[in-house]
C-alpha cells in the first residue's frame, strides 16, 4: 500500500509554501507497486529517513540485496509519487491557510 505522510514530504525536502514542486500523476505508482511486490517491502517505510538522515533503504541490512539501480529507481519514483499526491497538495493548502491566519 502506498502512503504519503507529512514525514515523507519533509524527508524529500519539499516546500509547503508554494506549488512549484507539484507534478502531474504518471507511471510512478505502477513502478512502485512492482518494486514492492518483487522485494516484499513497503515503500513508505523504506523511503523515509532515519534519525541519521539517511534513507532506510540504504541503512537497513534487510535491504542489502536490492540492487543500487532498484534503490535509486525506488526513491526517484517515490519522490515523484509524493510530489504528485493529493496529500502533498493538502499540506500546502494547510500551510498557506495557517500562515494567512498568522498575518
Amino acid at each position: 500500500m502506498l502512503k504519503v505522510t507529512l514525514k515523507n514530504i519533509e524527508d524529500f525536502d519539499l516546500p509547503l509554501d508554494n506549488t512549484n514542486k507539484v507534478l502531474a500523476r504518471g507511471t510512478s505508482k505502477e513502478v512502485l507497486k512492482r518494486l514492492e511486490k518483487s522485494h516484499k517491502a513497503k515503500t513508505h517505510e523504506i523511503c523515509s529517513k532515519s534519525l541519521s538522515s539517511e534513507y532506510i533503504i540504504y541503512e537497513d541490512s534487510r535491504y542489502k540485496n536490492i540492487t543500487p539501480e532498484d534503490k535509486h529507481m525506488w526513491l526517484t519514483n517515490y519522490e515523484v509519487y509524493v510530489r504528485s499526491s493529493f496529500t502533498y497538495k493538502f499540506w500546502i493548502a494547510v500551510y498557506c491557510f495557517i500562515t494567512a491566519l498568522e498575518q
